[in-house]
């Protein structure tokens, strides 16, 4: 079964093409401004509600894990193309996440690892070590062909990339400064700048 994200993802890019035709069509035939302004809003609709759904998936597994994990530092995030490059490595399954990243995760930051949670499952797929000699980097991941302000965590053997996302509807868009400065002051390295 094809990822339900990739899926809406499509369809809302196809929508938004058929809208930018309809809008362009004003300009030859005023008498279909009405079609043009419901395909607008119709469009502006569907993404705000693919965009509302996902964020929904980011907040429940992040609720998930904190009850699963109760007393771990809880970053909700997305996966980067680097994720599912990370984990194929450690022969740890990237199933059901897509490759070019913007699938939910969840990271656990307990004091002597940092699990990476998949939606759906009871247990971390795997976890890095909390190493002092590996301080969290902020990184630029990537997700299609956006660079979202990421977090890298390394600990000599394993390795984990994510777009932090505590504000799932900002980091959808563009990612989020904040957000990583948030998740690196969580695991106890602030930001001075990125």
């Amino acid at each position: 079964m094809k990822d339900p994200i990739r899926v809406m993802r499509v369809v809302a890019v196809l929508l938004g093409v058929v809208a930018v035709v309809r809008l362009l069509s004003v300009a030859l035939d005023p008498e279909q401004r009405g079609i043009v302004l419901a395909a607008v809003l119709f469009t502006v609709l569907l993404v705000g509600g693919v965009v509302l759904g996902v964020a929904r998936r980011v907040r429940r597994l992040a609720d998930r894990v904190a009850e699963l994990r109760p007393g771990a530092v809880v970053i909700p995030a997305y996966t980067t193309a680097e994720t599912a490059l990370e984990a194929r490595a450690l022969g740890v399954s990237s199933r059901k996440w897509n490759d070019m990243g913007g699938t939910p995760v969840v990271l656990a930051a307990l004091p002597d690892r940092v699990e990476v949670w998949a939606r759906g499952e009871d247990r971390p797929r795997w976890w890095v070590m909390r190493v002092a000699q590996f301080p969290p980097q902020p990184v630029r991941g990537s997700i299609g062909v956006r660079r979202p302000p990421s977090l890298r965590l390394v600990d000599g053997h394993a390795q984990v990339t994510v777009a932090p996302a505590y504000s799932a509807v900002r980091a959808t868009f563009s990612g989020s400064q904040a957000d990583l400065a948030r998740a690196m002051t969580a695991l106890g390295v602030p930001v001075t700048g990125f």
